[in-house]
């Protein structure tokens, strides 16, 4: 069972992942990100820290490389968490359609031209949406962990 009031707690780095799983651009590798992101007590700080370093290495048109060689060439490495369980099948469509119920139900709208099932977007949806509180969130999340 996940603890919610945990995972809240975690927001912020939830934002910066989602960040960092869209289209590479400069701003999204700063360190200050990171440190806002996650905090003197994350138990994912020193982990974050060590990944801004390494990405300094690079330089963008190098990180654009590896993002597109990363998720655009690789099969095991898809940004659509649904895929790799249904890939085209009916069963797939139904999983995005809940998804997007759940997004628009905590009040954010899908963007036309995204599927509800990009990790990007999972990301962003828990770190904007106000669900700690909300009493639909445990039963609503056992299908966002779930696709996750």
């Amino acid at each position: 069972m996940i603890d919610n009031r945990k995972l809240y707690t975690y927001k912020e780095s939830f934002g910066f992942f989602a960040d960092q799983l869209i289209w590479p651009e400069r701003r999204n590798f700063s360190r200050e990100l990171i440190e806002e992101a996650f905090g003197g007590d994350h138990p994912a700080r020193r982990l974050a820290l060590e990944y801004g370093n390494r990405m300094e290495a690079f330089g963008l048109d190098e990180i654009q490389e590896m993002y597109t060689a990363t998720f655009d060439f690789q099969k095991d490495c898809a940004l659509y968490m649904t895929w790799f369980k249904f890939e085209d099948a009916r069963e797939r469509g139904q999983m995005l359609a809940k998804l997007k119920v759940l997004y628009e139900m905590y009040g954010l709208e899908m963007p036309d031209e995204e599927l509800s099932d990009y990790l990007p977007l999972m990301l962003e949806f828990l770190y904007a949406a106000e669900w700690l509180d909300d009493p639909r969130t445990p039963d609503s999340f056992r299908i966002l962990m779930a696709v996750l």
